[in-house]
């Protein structure tokens, strides 16, 4: 791996491509967030997964089993990243999951493709159930597919 510092000469000048990767770790710093932040604002690319910004955690922490311990999901990274490269980087950063700015492309039109190839109407005849307004609402109203809310999930 190369140092942050050895990569950021380089981004402008086409000698090195480089991405910057957020994945949830117990061992993520804030040194990291802002290596992220050098890379974008100076060139890079930014992939993130998901726009979830929680994660619930299942298992409660022995003696704070009252508390409730969700976890920062990739989104709240990605709006890190978004806030701290603005107005830089609004080209730079990408969002394969469902709702994501590239959501519909990555994920929706394959599912809708997958039913138009088993002799299904594609849109017409789907429908996408979630529990998540800012994730599977939001990327079914993108890609035009009906949506249903339950609201059992984060939206209670």
């Amino acid at each position: 791996d190369k140092g942050i510092m050895e990569v950021l000469p380089n981004l402008n000048r086409g000698k090195e491509e480089a991405s910057a990767v957020a994945n949830q770790d117990d061992s993520f710093r804030y040194q990291i967030l802002r290596n992220i932040v050098w890379l974008v604002t100076n060139g890079a690319h930014f992939l993130c997964h998901a726009r979830d910004t929680h994660n619930p955690k299942l298992a409660k922490e022995p003696g704070f089993a009252q508390l409730d311990l969700t976890l920062p999901g990739p989104g709240t990274i990605e709006a890190f990243v978004a806030s701290a490269t603005y107005p830089h980087a609004t080209q730079r950063l990408h969002n394969s999951g469902k709702g994501g700015n590239r959501g519909h492309v990555y994920m929706m039109q394959k599912g809708i493709q997958m039913l138009m190839d088993q002799g299904m109407d594609g849109k017409n005849q789907a429908v996408i159930i979630g529990d998540t307004l800012d994730t599977d609402i939001k990327g079914a109203n993108d890609a035009g597919i009906r949506s249903i809310l339950l609201r059992s999930g984060v939206h209670k």
